[in-house]
């Protein structure tokens, strides 16, 4: 029991499972842009940044347009300051979330 302890605990520093953080390889990112464009105009605000070790996975992700507009959405309903900072939720879901939000709607209208 004490090898196989070992065996797992050494499974979770390696590649597998990979942390939700680090997850997000750049080409998955540019994937999501794509395929989210004809409904939330992704390629136009959706943005990524890299991790400095390995330019091929994301960071965080960040929204062009909300940040570009901050002055004029932060009083917005719900307005949250993740997608300007840049949010380490690297889930699609979010991203959606995110495009549906009040601030990101009226950054878009600013357009």
């Amino acid at each position: 029991s004490t090898m196989k302890r070992r065996a797992s605990a050494g499974s979770e520093t390696g590649d597998e499972p990979p942390s939700k953080k680090r997850g997000l390889a750049v080409k998955t990112f540019e994937t999501w842009q794509q395929q989210l464009e004809k409904e939330y105009s992704a390629t136009t605000w959706l943005r990524c940044d890299t991790e400095p070790a390995d330019k091929s996975k994301v960071s965080s992700l960040h929204c062009a347009v909300c940040r570009q507009y901050e002055a004029r959405i932060s009083g917005k309903p719900r307005f949250s300051i993740g997608y300007l900072r840049g949010s380490t939720n690297l889930k699609k879901n979010n991203v959606i979330d995110h495009a549906n939000s009040e601030q990101h709607k009226a950054a878009m209208d600013l357009l």
